[in-house]
């Protein structure tokens, strides 16, 4: 699959990685279309988010 990954300020990168795999109780969705909001343009900025820290990637 195509995944949106930020690695640091200003540097988000478009690379193919392996498909997740849902674990009991979860589910898989294929997103279509994807926009993006003023939230979003501050992060790639800053090249994280303030007070928060994901265990795993954002797939898109």
């Amino acid at each position: 699959m195509l995944a949106a990954i930020l690695y640091g300020q200003e540097d988000l990168r478009l690379e193919e990685t392996a498909d997740p795999t849902p674990g009991p109780g979860e589910v898989v969705i294929q997103v279509a279309v994807a926009t993006t909001c003023g939230t979003d343009l501050k992060v790639w900025r800053r090249g994280a988010c303030q007070n928060a820290a994901a265990a795993n990637p954002i797939w898109t």
